[in-house]
């Protein structure tokens, strides 16, 4: 059986970003899907007076799940907590696996799930210099990374207003419980964590897993907040465990 995957990726990111995990030997038995969310990579800008909300960056998303039998959602950092969303649209997504997206009940739940640290503020500023862009960058790699590079030229080419737009988003406090969505929908999810990351508490993933009857978080030790880029086959092997583990389309 050909898995159908969709890889979702982070804020300020791009598709580029899953370029040495849909290289890995373990999923070479799924066919993979990497779209550029609206105002990233190549994706078009939205018209200035359509704000980067979860619901206008969702829209190709789930224009693309019609058109796919039964896809795995695979998500990254924002792009996992989108995926939560999308599943309220799209009731024949196969399964759900995040890494780096501690998914959220409320803005209670903002200060228990993520560190404060002073890299994470720079990903809700709209306006970056390369050298602001580099440090983000660096946070979403590790030190010395050759992806940091390319990705502070992702975070630069992005619409600066997706940074401004979710971060009013998030000081509004007004955020969908997307724990309440995933439960409702029943469906298998997998909880993955680089065990370096340093934007994330283990402790509320945790309670995250527990509560949705993940199984124990899968921890890749030695990776920071993406471990598509830092430990692509480790996280390849977990994800291709998941998928076979998956019940039988109907």
């Amino acid at each position: 059986m050909t898995h159908q995957l969709v890889l979702v990726h982070g804020n300020s990111l791009s598709a580029r970003t899953w370029h040495a995990l849909i290289a890995e030997p373990a999923l070479r038995g799924c066919t993979m899907h990497a779209p550029d969310l609206p105002g990233h990579g190549s994706a078009q800008r939205l018209p200035t007076d359509v704000p980067y909300g979860f619901a206008s960056l969702i829209r190709p998303l789930v224009a693309l799940l019609d058109d796919l039998d039964r896809p795995v959602l695979v998500g990254h950092s924002l792009g996992g907590h989108l995926c939560a969303h999308v599943i309220a649209q799209a009731p024949h997504v196969r399964g759900l696996l995040v890494f780096g997206s501690p998914l959220l009940r409320s803005a209670a739940d903002i200060g228990r799930a993520f560190v404060p640290v002073p890299e994470l503020a720079k990903a809700y500023e709209p306006a970056l210099d390369r050298d602001e862009a580099a440090a983000l960058a660096t946070a979403f790699t590790w030190e010395g990374s050759p992806e940091i590079d390319p990705i502070t030229d992702d975070i630069l080419r992005a619409d600066p207003r997706v940074r401004g737009d979710l971060g009013a988003y998030l000081a509004a406090g007004r955020l969908v419980d997307e724990v309440a969505i995933v439960r409702r929908s029943r469906l298998p999810v997998r909880i993955v964590h680089g065990g370096a990351d340093r934007f994330i508490h283990r402790s509320y993933l945790d309670e995250l897993a527990a509560e949705l009857g993940a199984g124990p978080v899968e921890v890749i030790e030695g990776s920071g907040h993406s471990p598509q880029l830092q430990r692509p086959a480790e996280l390849a092997d977990i994800i291709a465990r998941f998928v076979a583990g998956l019940p039988a389309a109907r």
